[in-house]
């Protein structure tokens, strides 16, 4: 055997397991205590907004390049930073030790101010600080001396956390990349991420950090509700939206909402497609009069010869399925156009006095949360009900618009639904801070793929338009509903044309998709259309024999779905 058989293989360099944990670790590195604890502070130091732009600048014009021509280094020569830079430049070693001894004072910094967190977590359980908390922090805690700058004396408040801090990142890097940094970014990235929003909670409660309570508005989704006796205010059913939002992007992070949306069985999927169309043909019939209320029936045509609306919104139905018959494109925007012109004839709308106006103020609306009321159980129940019908009203209206755009793949699932549910929860967030009531996906974005819009950029288009739109109400204003609720109509009849997808052969999977697609639109709620889809769907599946149809996961939601409507 010759000595090179001899020798033993070189270990193998260990590597990211994946995107995720490479991401959650670039995350990490980049977005810290730094960020949250001092750069506000910088900010509002350094002229506020006008600190931004200088900010921006730098990042884009230094630390974008300079990040990327580290992970370029790093991809091609898979080494150390000096070893990477020496194979470039002879003499570029030094260049990479540099490099390897600012992220070492770098941890070194910041293994303190995590110490200081650590220990101050123990004093937060008796507000250890008093009344001074700026003499506690520098005399009691860090026991600094007036006049020193330096002193080798010990401060063991900071001495045994910053010894824990240490032991645990020597542990993690001792685990390796994949199983020590990675695994660690996975767990403690989210945590910082909770703890933040714990604090942007708590920060709340301070004394003027709620401000402009002077008015009063009930939800739909809350009315009838009272919190001590109250009735619940439009500030208050803000925050609870604030908080849903807030929960929606950890479950967002954490791929439960994706998991949700691609547990959900395909059959189910065509049935919600279907039923969605089916809710919005009904109210586009029901927003002219084509379907009225009946007490003896329910619902029942209405007088269709005495409603020039009903009449209106019949001819433009009829003009629309005739272009798309014939394949015009725009065929739903010239129906609308032309249904204008007629009813602005029959007198239905008029011509605006003025062609652009500007858009209304804010500010009685922006930020104005309350969150007095957190502690109380009935507050979560609030939280709770926004939380429900928005989770699966998102996923029913997500499942149904990508089902009908064939955005699916072979298995029924959507391969990058974290990125739209992110965009969801981001905008339940926003819409919260800025006012108003819970921001979903909506059914009617399923007009625009019947357009053939069906890509990102159609999205950011139509954004565009509708911030254009603002400054063009008056304009906007005069289309009436006899002119729109064609549209719906049409997109619904087309939504569901989805059936035909079903597998009519197996009445395990029939069954629960025609029941979920028939309570949509009787109950006037998509998540009621997914409960007792979902619920039927389990039960029909498990008594039928079929037990490995039905995951875990779908089990779950079953339970779920059974238990609110039993407690509710």
């Amino acid at each position: 055997m010759s000595s090179s058989a001899s020798k033993s293989a070189p270990r193998a360099r260990d590597s990211w397991s994946g995107q995720t944990g490479f991401l959650l670790a670039a995350i990490g590195s980049a977005i810290g205590l730094g960020n949250i604890w001092r750069f506000p502070g910088v900010s509002y130091s350094n002229g506020g907004g006008a600190f931004l732009v200088p900010y921006l600048v730098a990042l884009i014009f230094v630390g974008i390049p300079m990040l990327w021509l580290d992970y370029a280094v790093g991809h091609k020569f898979r080494g150390s930073p000096p070893w990477a830079l020496r194979k470039i430049i002879g003499g570029g070693e030094f260049v990479g030790w540099f490099q390897t001894f600012v992220c070492f004072v770098i941890m070194v910094y910041y293994g303190a101010v995590l110490a200081w967190g650590v220990q101050y977590t123990i004093y937060s359980v008796n507000a250890a600080w008093g009344d001074d908390p700026t003499t506690f922090f520098t005399d009691t805690f860090l026991q600094v001396v007036p006049g020193d700058t330096f002193s080798w004396a010990p401060a063991w408040s900071v001495m045994i956390p910053l010894a824990l801090v240490w032991v645990l990142v020597l542990f993690v890097i001792g685990r390796g990349l994949s199983k020590g940094v990675e695994a660690a970014n996975k767990v403690f990235l989210p945590l910082l991420v909770i703890l933040f929003l714990a604090l942007v909670v708590r920060a709340l409660f301070l004394p003027g950090a709620v401000e402009g309570l002077n008015a009063f508005f009930t939800y739909t989704v809350v009315l009838g509700m009272q919190i001590n006796g109250a009735p619940v205010t439009w500030q208050m059913a803000l925050a609870a939206v604030f908080i849903e939002g807030a929960i929606f992007i950890l479950l967002t992070l954490t791929r439960i909402r994706e998991m949700v949306v691609n547990t959900i069985p395909k059959a189910l999927k065509v049935g919600i497609s279907a039923g969605i169309g089916f809710f919005i043909a009904f109210i586009g019939m029901k927003s002219v009069g084509i379907v009225v209320h009946n007490d003896a029936t329910l619902i029942a045509l209405g007088q269709i010869s005495d409603n020039v609306s009903a009449l209106l919104a019949i001819v433009g139905l009829l003009l629309m399925a005739v272009l798309t018959a014939h394949r015009v494109h725009g065929a739903l925007l010239i129906g609308i156009l032309a249904v204008t012109v007629l009813a602005a004839a029959c007198g239905i709308t008029t011509l605006p006095d003025t062609l652009v106006s500007m858009p209304p103020s804010i500010e009685p609306l922006f930020w104005k949360m309350d969150f007095s009321l957190v502690r109380e159980p009935d507050f979560w129940v609030v939280v709770f009900t926004f939380f429900f019908v928005d989770f699966f009203d998102t996923v029913g209206t997500l499942v149904g618009v990508c089902s009908r755009s064939g955005l699916l793949d072979d298995q029924g699932r959507l391969p990058r639904a974290k990125g739209a549910l992110m965009a969801d929860a981001v905008g339940t967030v926003a819409g919260a801070i800025l006012g108003t009531s819970t921001v979903t996906s909506y059914v009617e974005s399923s007009s625009g793929v019947a357009q053939g819009g069906r890509t990102g950029l159609s999205s950011v288009v139509t954004a565009v338009l509708f911030i254009v739109a603002i400054f063009f109400t008056p304009v906007v204003g005069i289309v009436p509903s006899c002119a729109t609720a064609p549209a719906l109509i049409l997109v619904g009849v087309y939504m569901m044309m989805s059936l035909r997808d079903l597998d009519y052969d197996e009445w395990t999977d029939v069954f629960p998709a025609i029941l979920g697609f028939t309570m949509m639109p009787l109950t006037y709620s998509i998540a009621t259309g997914i409960e007792f889809g979902v619920v039927s769907y389990v039960l029909v599946k498990s008594m039928s024999g079929k037990f490995r149809d039905v995951s875990g996961l779908m089990t779950f939601l079953a339970i779920l779905f059974a238990l609110k409507e039993l407690l509710s």
